[in-house]
């Protein structure tokens, strides 16, 4: 084995070993995390800025807890997401449109649930089981309300690809598009995935911060600003109830 694999694997095992310290929802400083992995405090440092700029840890006052990317990592059962769901299917019954539940996964918004309305829909409706962050609503809301602000979150996607001409591919205005979602709390994606698409979507507040995004989409024609309008209020109380719910399971578990 070379110095350099020995070297990789060791760094893997700190990192892994740090981790294992948060067990549940426990909040440690950086000297007990030091103390309890057996780490000088300069590397244990060096390992939790890297888990934090990752996703994996979040900074909380003077300590740290687990963040969104290793809930992400936790697969949904099917119980929890049936617990979810209802509220879901009323948003859908009232909107007429299909209502779906999103979570980050690295560079990609991965859906979790679909909640169609009890009536004719189109394919529009519904978006794939994976959806680039920087061009939907769903993904939008989760940069925007990731652990170390927008602008490191876009940093850490890479090229930003074009998918239609409305496609935000600039890092600045990307940045300044995800601040104004941050103090609105909710964004809207107006044919920046597909041409004739619109989406619009609200976080989802869990242990700490935004676990998920809750989110329509339709033709543009269909979700005109005046539904958006309509859409936004039973569509934020959904969420409410939503995160509330996934908050309590994941207590529980």
């Amino acid at each position: 084995m070379s110095d350099s694999t020995r070297s990789g694997s060791q760094a893997i095992d700190r990192a892994l070993g740090v981790l294992d310290r948060f067990e549940g929802d426990r909040r440690i400083a950086l000297t007990d995390i030091s103390t309890e992995s057996g780490l000088p405090l300069s590397t244990t440092h060096r390992i939790v800025r890297a888990l934090c700029r990752s996703g994996y840890l979040v900074r909380d006052a003077d300590a740290y807890r687990v963040g969104p990317r290793v809930q992400a990592l936790v697969p949904r059962s099917d119980a929890e997401i049936d617990e979810v769901v209802p509220y879901m299917y009323a948003v859908a019954a009232g909107a007429k449109l299909t209502v779906s539940l999103g979570v980050r996964d690295r560079s990609q918004v991965a859906r979790l649930a679909s909640a169609r309305p009890p009536v004719e829909h189109c394919a529009s409706q519904l978006p794939a089981d994976r959806e680039p962050l920087h061009a939907t609503a769903m993904g939008k809301v989760l940069l925007a309300f990731a652990p170390d602000g927008p602008a490191a979150a876009v940093r850490g996607l890479g090229d930003l690809e074009a998918f239609t001409p409305r496609t935000s591919t600039s890092y600045a205005v990307l940045v300044a598009q995800l601040t104004e979602v941050r103090r609105r709390a909710f964004a809207i994606a107006d044919q920046e995935r597909a041409e004739d698409v619109r989406a619009l979507a609200v976080p989802v507040l869990g242990n700490g911060g935004v676990v998920a995004a809750l989110g329509v989409q339709a033709r543009s024609a269909r979700l005109t600003d005046e539904l958006a309008a309509r859409i936004l209020p039973p569509l934020r109380h959904a969420a409410t109830e939503v995160g509330r719910r996934m908050q309590t399971l994941d207590n529980a578990g």
